[in-house]
């Protein structure tokens, strides 16, 4: 039997016809079969791609935000380092008093 469609039928069980049923030919049912595996394959590329975009993006977003975060940090670290060097420059030079030497002691003889 052969539809609109372009699917033929073949009996099940020789070419004599004797029984109604009947099934899809095999190269039909594959040739349908391939189109929708590759249809779907498709789609979860693009929904693969999609996702993967958001993803970079994501990651984009919180390098950014780690670099900001450095920058940040490194001008307060920079800051605090030129501030205690200034404080460190303005204390007087604290000279230690020598101590007196002790005397020898006499030696016994």
């Amino acid at each position: 039997m052969r539809f609109d469609d372009g699917v033929q039928l073949t009996p099940i069980g020789g070419d004599d016809g004797a029984q109604a049923r009947s099934v899809p030919s095999q190269e039909v049912r594959v040739n349908k079969t391939s189109k929708t595996a590759e249809a779907e394959l498709k789609f979860k590329r693009r929904e693969d791609r999609a996702r993967d975009g958001v993803k970079a993006a994501e990651y984009e977003a919180a390098a950014v935000a780690t670099r900001e975060k450095t920058t940040r940090l490194k001008a307060l670290r920079e800051a605090k380092e030129a501030a205690d060097a200034a404080a460190e420059a303005a204390k007087p030079a604290v000279v230690k008093a020598a101590k007196p030497k002790k005397a020898a002691k006499a030696k016994k003889a």
